[in-house]
């Protein structure tokens, strides 16, 4: 996986850099690359930061986690397990309903793994997530090519 892609989030409490599985998930890394080049996860808050669970943002509508962007993309379900620093695309209940909405696992989740497209994990800045809390922000994402 030398070659793939990875996403570099600027947050207000440090650097976190996601290592992208382009293999494994392309429409997802697609669609989230495209949306961080475009500058849209800039600002976006975590709206939700569940302490042992996970940290999502990605609304770039209304940035509370209640926007719908107008598009969706189906689920990739990868081998890939959710463990600690596992990135995952947050849907709206159902397969193929995921959109701008991304989450970070603090833990081991194995639960998501039949629902969520797991898209990347966390190569560096685990201590950053760990560190988030509600309305902590992307200040930029930018995608390193591979």
């Amino acid at each position: 996986m030398g070659n793939a892609p990875s996403l570099v989030l600027e947050t207000t409490r440090g650097t976190v850099t996601l290592q992208l599985l382009t293999a494994e998930a392309p429409l997802t890394v697609q669609t989230v690359a495209r949306l961080a080049l475009d500058g849209h996860y800039d600002g976006v808050p975590f709206h939700r930061v569940l302490p042992n669970f996970m940290a999502q943002t990605g609304d770039i509508v209304a940035r509370d986690g209640t926007g719908e962007p107008g598009f969706t993309i189906r689920t990739e379900l990868t081998q890939l397990p959710f463990e600690a620093g596992v990135v995952g695309m947050a849907n709206l209940g159902s397969l193929d309903s995921e959109n701008s909405q991304f989450f970070i696992t603090h833990s081991r989740q194995p639960h998501l793994a039949r629902g969520f497209t797991a898209f990347g994990w966390v190569s560096s800045g685990m201590d950053v997530v760990d560190l988030l809390e509600p309305l902590d922000a992307i200040l930029s994402a930018t995608v390193v090519p591979g």
